[in-house]
């Protein structure tokens, strides 16, 4: 370019500026021209820049690469570029992948991308208006004309370069910031783990042994008792066992013929909560011996006389334990933590969604679905409850119904919801390595007709230690939810469900089929003078049975694998039972017909009875050489004494073939037993205000079958 009189009065080293400040504004500019394509230098998180950012500034690098009267007309066009780009950012959002169970977007993101733009255009608007002003040459006052073009392009170059690795790492910055606080830790928790090497101590169990349905066995000696400062519930870890072979495409598993022999390696783990000045704890207790294992606490700078729930006063939301070696924590109302049961161990903090609070106690907003709700009116809120061993979960809040992966805290599907639904959950079998995925079952009522809906279980396999196996293909459910409707059995409302459970062919007898039976307890309406007990069979067949009008709801279900009984339940001390399948002696009619289903009303059975009430039982089976299955129960009465009971033969009441007088005290609360596999003892705990009174009771296995 020609000198000027002004230019030529500035120093002739001063040259290099102009081409420089020159390079970096156009590199500026073209770089946020390119910003529509921006996901291919940073991931999809950062968001894109929409074209009409883009446009002027790709207009402000032409007029730039024109004369140099055309500087203000750039610099215009690049601040126009910039507020777009600010625009762009506050209204942009980044779209996440749809989630896999419903059809609802996640909360989208803002956009980083147009911020960048913007920032890059003004920074080129500024060092416009800096070349307007300056008046010295952009070329060397000395040497050949080939020698001043490649200082220019150099000087150029360097300053494009500079500009373009500026704009760049911002880039790259905004990205690891924003990595970075994602992976932050959401909740400022102390965790005290179990140290590495205690990690694969447990107890050695034949593959035969741990697969068994029910141990048959007789109490032998009180272990231990400890006293536990809240509500507990049980998980196993499987900390070795062989691997396990799954066919394609949802076959059962199978262990190979060289693996059979190899041992399980099982620890069982008590989980509890503390709720204490400033801080709450999850505690998970050894059952070998009832001694600490880990604790992970969570701070809350408040005390243990907050006014929220009476039974958990503290600031940590429900825990829920998984059967498979998993505890899912509810901490600070919106964070899920996932820990390790074994180790105690944090592997995965979860952001929930933010709904409508209606507690004092945000922590109290969201709540694991079950199988089990007293009543709409009820407070249902427990703060440990016992999950299903499914690989899904669903937690619920006011408006929100969420489904996580149990294994690793994977946030997998978000629903809003209407706020006045009640739901409940439950899957189709007891957790087993060895069997494929069957649905689990999500029941909704309250805002309309009483409806069930069948969700698959994703395409995934499961191994011993609750680990995933790699799965090719999308993880998505291609078939159609299937919903079924529960009848109102002519009732004006629609009923009022407290118990849902579900069973499948295979748990009631010795073939495999996939059917499933589900059963519904709860209230209908006046027409009935108590509860009902449906069990929905097939699309054609219901069962039906009416309860006592005294009956406590919900019932207190018992565990029911391999027996010849579709539902086993505790009521006023009595052990009830309702056959899977109609005796010879029976002659069930229909009492009702819809369309094509037929509902046949049937009689259950009185179990077990006697002078002294059972406060809790563990009703479970082994395989008989015929179709049907075989009952054992142990259980706890009012008293405490510790009972194992059998069947002399499969159409004998039961018997008690063992006992333990006393061994578990009396208690003024809530009575729980349950089978731990992990050195083969009983479980069993009383739960009241002041704490939970855990007492372990020693195993002596016996033959394989009660009739032996």
């Amino acid at each position: 370019m020609p000198s000027t009189p002004e230019e030529a009065a500035e120093p002739a080293g001063r040259w290099w500026p102009g081409p420089a400040l020159f390079g970096a504004a156009l590199a500026a500019l073209l770089l946020s021209a390119l910003t529509p394509w921006s996901d291919a230098l940073f991931d999809d998180e950062l968001g894109t820049s929409p074209w009409w950012v883009a446009t002027p500034a790709l207009l402000a690098a032409l007029v730039l690469l024109g004369d140099r009267r055309g500087l203000p007309l750039a610099g215009a066009l690049a601040a126009l570029a910039a507020a777009l780009g600010a625009i762009g950012f506050q209204r942009g959002t980044v779209e996440r992948e749809a989630t896999q169970l419903f059809a609802f977007q996640p909360e989208p993101g803002r956009p980083v991308v147009p911020l960048l733009a913007a920032l890059a255009c003004l920074t080129a608007a500024a060092l416009c208006a800096l070349l307007h002003r300056r008046r010295a040459p952009w070329l060397p006052p000395t040497g050949d004309s080939g020698r001043k073009a490649r200082l220019l392009i150099a000087t150029t170059l360097a300053g494009a370069l500079l500009a373009g690795a500026a704009t760049v790492g911002s880039g790259l910055t905004a990205q690891a910031i924003q990595r970075a606080e994602g992976e932050e830790p959401r909740v400022d928790a102390i965790s005290r783990t179990v140290p590495a090497e205690e990690r694969d101590q447990g107890v050695e169990l034949s593959l035969d042994q741990y697969l068994e349905w029910t141990p048959y066995a007789k109490p032998t000696e009180v272990r231990w008792q400890e006293t536990l400062p809240g509500a507990a519930a049980l998980t196993e870890c499987a900390v070795a066992a062989p691997p396990v072979e799954f066919g394609q495409p949802a076959d059962a598993g199978r262990v190979a013929r060289e693996h059979q022999r190899d041992p399980v390696v099982l620890h069982g783990t008590l989980v509890s909560v503390e709720a204490g000045d400033g801080e709450d704890s999850v505690i998970g207790y050894d059952t070998a011996d009832g001694s600490e294992r880990w604790r992970y606490t969570v701070p809350h700078g408040g005390t243990g006389e907050f006014q929220g729930p009476p039974d958990h006063p503290g600031r940590l939301g429900q825990v829920g334990v998984s059967p498979d070696c998993r505890v899912l924590v509810v901490a600070k109302s919106r964070t899920l933590v996932t820990l390790d049961a074994n180790s105690g161990e944090p592997l995965r903090e979860t952001a929930l969604p933010d709904p409508a609070h209606r507690f004092d106690n945000p922590a109290r907003t969201w709540t694991f679905l079950t199988g089990t709700s007293p009543s709409p009116h009820e407070d249902t809120w427990r703060p440990v409850v016992a999950l299903a061993g499914t690989p899904e979960i669903f937690l619920e809040a006011p408006d929100h119904l969420i489904e996580v992966r149990q294994s690793n805290g994977d946030l997998l599907s978000v629903e809003r919801v209407q706020t006045e639904c009640l739901r409940l959950a439950m899957p189709a079998k007891r957790p087993n390595p060895l069997h494929e995925e069957q649905p689990q079952y999500l029941l909704t009522q309250g805002c309309a007709l009483a409806n069930y809906t069948s969700v698959p279980s994703l395409p995934e396999n499961h191994d011993f230690r609750g680990g995933l196996e790699a799965h090719e293909g999308p993880l998505y459910r291609e078939a159609p939810l299937a919903v079924g409707r529960i009848h109102a059995l002519g009732c004006p409302n629609t009923p009022h469900i407290t118990d849902f459970d579900v069973h499948d062919d295979d748990q009631l007898r010795n073939h495999n089929t996939s059917d499933d039976r589900i059963l519904f307890a709860g209230t209908w309406c006046d027409d009935f003078a108590g509860p009902l007990l449906l069990e929905q069979r097939d699309i054609r067949t219901v069962h039906l049975a009416e309860l006592p009008p005294d009956t406590e709801l919900p019932l207190r279900p018992t565990r029911t694998d391999a027996t010849p009984y579709s539902h086993v339940w505790l009521d006023g001390g009595t052990l009830y039972g309702w056959l899977a399948e109609p005796t010879e002696d029976e002659e069930p009619e229909p009492v009702l017909t819809d369309g094509r289903t037929s509902y046949v009303e049937r009689e259950y059975r009185e179990i077990h009875t006697g002078a002294r009430p059972l406060e809790a039982a563990f009703a479970g089976g082994q395989p008989d050489t015929e179709v049907m299955r075989s009952v054992i129960v142990y259980a706890v009465t009012d008293e405490g004494d510790v009972l194992a009971l059998d069947q002399e033969n499969r159409d004998a009441a039961l018997r008690v073939y063992a006992e333990l007088p006393e061994a578990a005290g009396t208690c003024a609360g809530d009575r729980q037993i349950t089978v731990d596999r992990a050195g083969l003892k009983l479980l069993t705990w009383c739960e009241t205000p002041s704490g939970t009174d855990v007492t372990a009771i020693a195993l002596e296995r016996r033959s394989s079958t009660p009739y032996l």
